[in-house]
């Protein structure tokens, strides 16, 4: 990351007050996707943007999980489903 950007997130509705980014994430408890959001500010010199994800309709999966979904979903997917033969 460079130097003189400074990224940090919040869990909007959470416990805790915004947290500095420094290794390219961070993990959060999401207890109520419906009343909680992230909030990611990223400044540079000085300019300033802010933008807040909903969760909402946030799903949750293993890797193993998107796989099998993946196959079972053409539709979400839209890759080629050898299982049914449809693109």
């Amino acid at each position: 990351m460079d130097d003189d950007v400074s990224i940090t997130t919040e869990l909007v509705g959470g416990s805790h007050g915004p947290v500095t980014v420094e290794d390219g994430f961070c993990i959060y408890r999401i207890t109520n996707p419906a009343e909680q959001s992230i909030k990611v500010t990223i400044t540079k010199d000085d300019s300033q943007e802010t933008i807040v994800y909903s969760l909402e309709s946030l799903v949750c999966e293993t890797p193993e999980d998107a796989v099998l979904d993946s196959v079972q979903d053409p539709v979400r997917d839209n890759r080629y489903n050898p299982l049914r033969g449809e693109n």
